[in-house]
């Protein structure tokens, strides 16, 4: 359950600091300002209360800034919470490094935890602001005091009182309003389109009010939330036409293109889900012909195996028949040798009988006449 607290008015006490004995408390919030800008300084919160500044420049220090030293000292049974009801990011990573910094005193008794965290604005980055800067983490303003201006701070008693701050309770229906003040004319008269109307947004031009735009509008739960942003914020967060034509047609044009690109993405899920279901089944395809593939691979592999057995068996086969034939042929060879050097040898014998025949008849006749 949530809960607006109630608004009201403590009475407070001025005490001389002399007569202050003091007092030893759970929880101490200091916070240190420090001038190193080169000039004086104004310091405003939002109670109205304005502190001057002097500047305290440092030659040795080559920065010209303006710090903000924020200093925490808890003891003990002190727990820190970060409310949810706070969505600024830059507020939640300022009270993160809250949590970061703290940490034990070593200086003080061990159950004293000590944080610091500093804020440094430079001076390059206050005259980028026009020398006028409300810097929201401290809920302060810091600026150059020019004669005859007045710089006022924008979430102030007054205007939190009077509307101007995130709880206003009791809203009735939704509300929305854009108040844009723009002394020097930077950014000129401003439409929106809401659904097709368009409405047009006339800045003040109010010198003495600082620059800026408040958008404010009711929550979900009939509060009422003001955003203060600089000119650029608004232009880059806010989408707003310079024209009463810029925003009827590049408004409803923007609207028609959204409408256009949600149908189109979702065309595009529906296509793209056909393709993957086709993309599937041809995978599945592709999947079973190279199964068949495959095997009539591994078929084609075995029959080829198999011819490569059967010529090698027929291929052994002729060249036995070859070795068989070849050792026949040689063996003829021999027995025809044999039989010439057979043939050569009985006609040798048969000469050299004829050649001795004269001589044996011859010795017979000798025998034979005496």
């Amino acid at each position: 359950m949530k809960i607006n607290p109630t608004i009201a008015s403590i009475e407070s006490v001025a005490i001389s600091p002399l007569k202050y004995e003091g007092e030893r408390a759970p929880v101490t919030k200091e916070i240190k300002y420090v001038n190193n800008l080169g000039i004086d300084v104004m310091v405003l919160d939002r109670r109205g209360v304005e502190f001057k500044i002097p500047s305290r420049f440092n030659p040795s220090s080559r920065s010209m800034e303006f710090k903000i030293v924020e200093s925490y000292v808890l003891m003990e049974g002190v727990h820190v919470n970060l409310s949810d009801e706070e969505k600024d990011t830059d507020i939640e990573c300022y009270r993160q490094k809250i949590l970061e910094s703290l940490e034990m005193d070593s200086k003080a008794s061990r159950t004293t935890r000590k944080a610091i965290v500093e804020t440094v604005l430079k001076k390059t980055d206050l005259v980028g602001y026009d020398n006028a800067v409300y810097i929201k983490e401290q809920d302060i303003v810091v600026y150059v005091p020019r004669l005859g201006v007045t710089v006022i701070h924008p979430t102030t008693v007054s205007l939190v009182l009077n509307g101007l701050t995130p709880f206003k309770r009791n809203t009735d229906g939704f509300n929305f309003t854009i108040k844009i003040n723009d002394p020097k004319n930077k950014i000129g008269n401003r439409y929106l389109n809401i659904s097709g109307m368009i409405y047009e947004i006339i800045p003040e031009r109010n010198p003495a009010n600082i620059e800026g735009v408040v958008v404010s509008s009711t929550s979900n739960g009939g509060e009422m939330c003001h955003v203060p942003m600089s000119l650029d914020e608004f232009e880059d967060k806010v989408k707003s036409y310079k024209t009463f034509e810029e925003a009827e047609v590049l408004g409803n044009m923007e609207e028609k293109m959204k409408h256009e690109l949600s149908s189109e993405i979702e065309t595009l899920k529906h296509s793209n889900s056909v393709e993957s279901e086709k993309l599937k089944t041809a995978s599945l395809r592709q999947q079973q012909e190279s199964d068949e593939a495959k095997k009539e691979l591994a078929v084609a592999q075995n029959e080829l195996k198999a011819q490569e057995a059967k010529h090698k068996k027929e291929l052994e086969l002729i060249n036995a028949q070859i070795d068989r034939e070849k050792s026949q042929m040689e063996f003829q060879s021999l027995q025809r040798k044999a039989y010439y050097e057979e043939r050569s040898y009985d006609r040798k014998d048969s000469s050299e009988l004829i050649k001795f025949l004269p001589m044996v008849i011859g010795a017979g006749l000798v025998l034979l006449f005496k």
